[in-house]
């Protein structure tokens, strides 16, 4: 059998002190920080898709931009029939102005007051690159016993990527929820 592997850049340069870090994957079954990961781990926890309560602050055309790429990503991931992948959104906290922490930081930017904000973004498509098969498919038939099947990780890659650029939609637009619509 044949294994492939994808090396990748760290997205954080070192040194760079994060203050928020979110795995993003678009459903909702298990995908908060549990209590336990959250005081073991009190700086650094991994949030994930529920534990999102916050804007991100980009601009028009960064939003765009986002959206755009994640578009082109996921129907290359779904041409290869690969799921289980999440969006990586580290948030980094400068005073205003200061220079991008790295090249691909998004900086925030408020358009109310047409000005740039405190936070820079480095964002990254992360994870194992499942490729969707006879096992992923049954896992997805088991998960749908115990959540809603809109609400499990796991599923087709057509389904996968249109629920994944939805929520990386609903990231870079600005809103605060972004899971959660079939259970609710």
């Amino acid at each position: 059998r044949d294994i492939h592997m994808v090396a990748m850049v760290n997205i954080a340069p070192p040194g760079v002190p994060v203050a928020e870090k979110y795995d993003l994957k678009g459903s909702s079954a298990g995908r908060s920080a549990t209590a336990e990961e959250r005081q073991t781990k009190k700086e650094g926890v991994l949030l994930k898709d529920l534990d999102w309560d916050r804007p991100m602050m980009l601009s028009s055309a960064t939003e765009e931009f986002v959206v755009k790429q994640a578009a082109a990503d996921c129907d290359w991931l779904k041409g290869h029939s690969i799921i289980d992948y999440s969006l990586l959104v580290l948030i980094v906290r400068q005073p205003p102005n200061a220079p991008p922490v790295a090249a691909s930081a998004l900086v925030g930017y408020s358009e109310k007051s047409r000005a740039p904000t405190s936070e820079q973004y480095l964002l990254g498509i992360i994870d194992i690159l499942q490729e969707y098969n006879w096992f992923k498919l049954v896992e997805h038939k088991v998960k749908s016993f115990a959540w809603h099947e809109d609400d499990v990780s796991c599923m087709d890659p057509e389904r996968y990527r249109l629920r994944f650029q939805t929520m990386v939609m609903r990231v870079a637009s600005g809103y605060t929820r972004i899971v959660g619509y079939a259970s609710t």
